[in-house]
């Protein structure tokens, strides 16, 4: 399955393919328990399966809402989302663009620049 990667730890991102496994997600988001949410760009909703616990820890911030200034932490997975279900699906190559244009270089506070994730809602 197609998703975008974020991985905070060596600030890659893009597209990869995943296999639609619970260890698989543990391994790239480096962690234990994940957490699996839903949220839009531009009114288009996508799941993002990232570590739990990630405000917990010293991980870096890779998504913040436009709107609401909420910020998920940690490396994600971003997937395409079934119409009508929360389930998930692989990621087109127009939510891929309409991702990618979401993704910004934060400046942060320690002057240390990471992808980070811009969604509307």
């Amino acid at each position: 399955m197609r998703a975008y990667y974020i991985d905070t730890e060596t600030d890659e991102h893009g597209p990869i393919e995943v296999e639609p496994k619970l260890d698989e997600y543990y391994r790239l988001i480096h962690c234990d328990c994940i957490t699996i949410v839903v949220r839009e760009v531009d009114g288009h909703p996508y799941n993002i399966v990232l570590d739990d616990e990630g405000l917990l820890k010293p991980n870096r911030i890779s998504a913040m809402g436009i709107r609401s200034g909420e910020r998920l932490c940690g490396s994600m997975l971003i997937f395409g989302e079934h119409e009508n279900s929360c389930d998930m699906r692989s990621l087109t190559d127009d939510e891929i663009w309409q991702i990618r244009r979401r993704i910004i270089m934060g400046l942060f506070n320690d002057g240390s620049e990471h992808p980070t994730f811009w969604y509307t809602r």
